[in-house]
């Protein structure tokens, strides 16, 4: 009988110690080092060594320029072609025509202002053509056909920019085994403004 009452004693208190929440002790958190300080650097970013150029130009001014060939002599695009007359009554105005058909824009002369050059392709009867390298200065505001070169005739120009004062063409050319429609030989090509002239230099 006395055990039994011990056994029953000892079970609640094992019961309430139990029973008991049990407070968690948490760990403080460890500081972490704060971040370092940056160095505040002092020096100052150099200015470009040229300044960029104001474009005033517009394509619809080249489009609508007055040109000088030294082939074809002078003329003045309307929306971007001319026309002569045809060679015989009853010809197709297109096959007697100067057409501009690509352009870019950039500094040529150094004054700050950009100017530009455009691709003439001339049709003078029948299917050949000629085109025309056209420099135009941006004189106050308008474009002035200072320079024009032919750069060859049954050629293909793909792209035409001005890159650092230099004129760069991008064309091609008739190589072995070409039909006269299908030039596929590339070839770059650079000029320079040179006394008011467009003069080739070395790619």
């Amino acid at each position: 009988m006395r055990s039994s009452l011990l056994s029953t004693a000892l079970m609640f208190v094992l019961a309430a110690c139990q029973s008991q929440p049990v407070t968690p002790t948490s760990t403080p958190p460890v500081p972490t080092n704060p971040p370092l300080a940056t160095e505040t650097s002092t020096a100052t970013a150099m200015p470009s060594p040229t300044a960029a150029s104001e474009l005033r130009l517009s394509l619809p001014q080249l489009q609508n320029a007055a040109y000088h060939s030294q082939t074809w002599g002078d003329f003045q695009l309307s929306d971007g072609i001319f026309y002569r007359p045809p060679a015989t009554q009853g010809e197709a105005p297109q096959l007697y025509a100067t057409g501009l058909i690509l352009s870019s824009f950039g500094d040529l002369n150094g004054d700050g202002f950009q100017d530009a050059v455009a691709i003439l392709q001339t049709h003078n009867g029948g299917n050949g053509d000629t085109k025309e390298l056209a420099l135009l200065l941006d004189q106050d505001g308008q474009a002035v056909n200072l320079a024009t070169v032919e750069i060859g005739s049954m050629i293909a120009v793909e792209t035409v920019e001005i890159r650092a004062g230099v004129v760069q063409v991008e064309l091609r050319v008739q190589g072995p085994g070409d039909a006269l429609c299908c030039p596929s030989q590339k070839e770059t090509r650079r000029f320079q403004l040179e006394n008011n002239q467009l003069i080739q230099i070395q790619p």
